[in-house]
């Protein structure tokens, strides 16, 4: 392989990789993140509620058609609160994304503020905990089954290390006549190497999240 052939095997795949990362990152962000802020208010609610046991405060509250039409809508705006917010801007750049999850967060908080305001009984607080629960574990488990992470941070390391060895192959001009066949040969080797470990471990990573993930399933089910 020449010195421009290979520059240009290095140039395609390093392309592809930062597609790749660039696909995989705002997912990896949305799941870490919000994973990490369901957590915390999980942990709050569950405070909150026991505070509120230990203290009696309104734990016999009689529910109006307004509280029940409050429960039934939650959802509803969640999801679309989360559309607008986090899922419109993940084709933006990562600075619009990161705009959107802050946004996000703080209309999740000012709204959980708001349901603690009205509600205020244990068991409704309880039932909030349940879920900043679950939505921790629905992250958790996306990023775990569909590697949103592993494949972002794989996808930047390769492309790293093709950065690297790109500007080693630009460097054989400046090695001796008969060191130049040599050198190319071992960077020629150094590629085909990147090639089979980064094929190698996305299939040991894309295998092992998804029955890892099933099997934390399963078990958690049998428990």
């Amino acid at each position: 392989m020449t010195k421009e052939s290979l520059i240009k095997e290095i140039k395609s795949l390093k392309s592809d990789f930062e597609e790749n990362r660039k696909k995989a990152k705002p997912n990896h962000l949305i799941a870490r993140r919000l994973g990490s802020f369901s957590l915390f208010l999980f942990i709050a609610s569950t405070l909150i509620a026991i505070n509120f046991k230990l203290t009696g405060i309104n734990l016999n509250l009689e529910f109006g058609p307004f509280n029940y039409l409050w429960l039934l809508l939650m959802p509803l705006i969640l999801v679309l609160c989360y559309f607008f917010f986090i899922h419109l801007m993940k084709s933006k750049d990562e600075k619009k994304l990161l705009f959107g999850l802050r946004l996000f967060n703080f209309f999740i908080f000012v709204f959980y503020v708001f349901v603690l305001i009205v509600f205020k009984t244990a068991d409704i607080i309880l039932l909030l905990s349940g879920g900043f629960l679950l939505s921790y574990f629905i992250c958790y488990l996306s990023n775990k089954q569909y590697g949103y992470t592993r494949s972002w941070s794989r996808s930047e390391k390769y492309y790293f290390l093709l950065q690297s060895l790109e500007w080693e192959v630009n460097q054989i001009d400046e090695e001796k006549k008969y060191l130049k066949d040599i050198k190319l040969d071992e960077l020629t080797s150094k590629f085909t190497k990147i090639i089979e470990l980064q094929l190698n471990e996305r299939q040991r990573d894309i295998i092992g999240d998804y029955l890892s993930a099933n099997e934390l399933l399963l078990n958690w089910t049998k428990k």
